[in-house]
């Protein structure tokens, strides 16, 4: 037993520096965030955007997925769980599309090229590879993703210059007052802050404030994005209470105030929220709207007309799902619906439209998926902050963006984090017995110990559940 292990004492941890180089999982996140994607809404239009880029990185994410799986048909070694995610991918996108052709005609093929989406998913396996060829620790991964948030961060401040373009000439509306505002890459900015908070308030590692304040000024003056600001505060919160027994109790307590002030005091509860909305508008729109949540109409928001429609269809349908019809194919719902019908608005209803009753099914397999990456991860550091990653993920997911309909490329970023510690642990495991220096039979030389095994070659990962 080493002193660290002795009864009593506290083990200390090596805490990682949050600023580490290594260019390939750099290059890697740099693409993974987002940034320089170039899509039809204008705020993620600008000149360092690249068309195409996206539907380049799918085919390459593809190509490597397919690598895989074809890999292990033929007897390479691997992890189940990697296999399983192509396997649950490829379900769930076959269900859309024959939800979609039983309903609406929609011929399949039309029904997999609209769920082209879940691909994103698979940019993991492009991270998997560079982790295992190149020796990836995670330290330099998660340093990456700190790294490539404070360029987004450079980058952003740069395109709002105006040396290299103006960007309040895209079509932006005119009352609009974020005339600079450039959305890609907010999701980078939000899960460097979970990281970071995580770091900061369990570990104490102060040094990672700096990239904290990072992503809060990406968010705050790169995507000016309200939306994302709320969900990073409830995620915040969460990690906050997360981090000791102590705050969760207090965050309990907190929810229960809230609950029973919900129940007994609904009418003063309600003025407050109204309270805090008009003041957040007056900051953030410069006083252009004055309407209250109670002032929102159908007509007025497109969001809440989507979801009227859903729930409407879907009560008409048994709640079995409908599927997803592709703009290819006779325009897709808008020649079903109207013009102002998108799925992807309206986040977690719009996968309920998919799925419909099955849509628990697809959830409770996604979620032991997740569940099967993290779960034998045993550094104390890897399994809060993935732990913290994935908080992220859920309450982005229930403010909007669905738990597998858009945020692919972040959980391609959390599931290689869980597989660099993964690979670190496993090569642990293979060479520890090496460590402990024996004396061989008939008095022969001592076995030479290993006193790094990341330098060490790995001949594949165990055949077995991870």
């Amino acid at each position: 037993m080493s002193s660290d292990d002795a009864p009593g004492r506290r083990k200390v941890l090596a805490i990682p520096a949050p600023y580490g180089l290594h260019p390939i999982p750099l290059a890697l996140v740099l693409i993974q965030g987002k940034f320089f994607y170039w899509t039809n809404f204008s705020f993620e239009q600008h000149p360092l955007a690249m068309p195409g880029l996206r539907e380049l990185y799918l085919l390459v994410s593809l190509v490597f997925a397919a690598s895989f799986v074809l890999g292990a048909l033929y007897g390479r070694r691997f992890y189940p769980t990697d296999l399983a995610l192509v396997g649950l991918l490829l379900g769930f996108n076959l269900i859309c599309a024959t939800l979609a052709y039983l309903n609406f005609g929609q011929p399949l093929p039309y029904g997999i090229l609209e769920e082209r989406r879940m691909a994103s998913f698979l940019s993991f396996f492009v991270l998997l590879y560079a982790i295992e060829r190149f020796r990836i620790s995670p330290e330099a991964l998660v340093s990456s993703i700190l790294v490539a948030a404070a360029i987004y961060l450079g980058l952003g401040l740069f395109l709002q210059t105006g040396v290299l373009g103006d960007l309040t000439a895209r079509d932006i509306p005119y009352l609009d007052p974020r005339k600079h505002r450039i959305l890609n890459g907010v999701e980078l900015y939000m899960v460097s802050i979970a990281i970071s908070l995580v770091m900061v308030l369990r570990f104490r590692a102060w040094s990672y404030v700096v990239p904290m304040m990072v992503g809060a000024m990406g968010m705050l003056l790169i995507s000016q994005t309200r939306s994302s600001m709320a969900v990073m505060l409830l995620a915040g919160t969460i990690i906050f209470a997360l981090s000791s027994p102590t705050r969760l109790v207090m965050f309990g307590l907190g929810a229960a105030g809230l609950a029973v002030l919900a129940v007994f005091g609904g009418d003063l509860l309600w003025e407050a929220v109204e309270f805090l909305h008009g003041f957040v508008v007056e900051i953030f729109s410069g006083g252009q709207s004055t309407n209250s949540p109670a002032e929102i109409t159908l007509e007025d928001s497109v969001r809440t007309h989507t979801a009227s429609v859903i729930l409407s269809e879907l009560w008409k349908n048994g709640w079995m799902g409908m599927g997803s019809l592709s703009l290819q194919w006779n325009g897709g719902f808008h020649s079903v619906y109207d013009p102002h019908f998108f799925l992807t608005d309206v986040g977690m209803l719009g996968e309920f439209y998919r799925f419909g009753m099955l849509l628990p099914l697809v959830y409770g397999s996604f979620f032991y998926l997740i569940y099967c990456f993290i779960s034998p991860i045993r550094d104390p550091i890897g399994r809060q902050v993935l732990i913290g990653i994935l908080v992220l993920l859920v309450c982005n997911a229930i403010a909007g963006s669905g738990f597998i309909s858009l945020p692919g490329e972040l959980y391609a970023l959390m599931f290689a984090v869980a597989a660099a510690y993964r690979r670190r642990e496993a090569l642990q495991a293979r060479y520890e017995p090496m460590r402990q220096v024996e004396q061989l039979p008939g008095g022969g030389a001592q076995a030479e110990p290993i006193t790094s095994f990341d330098q060490e070659a790995a001949s594949g990962p165990p055949n077995r559940a991870s």
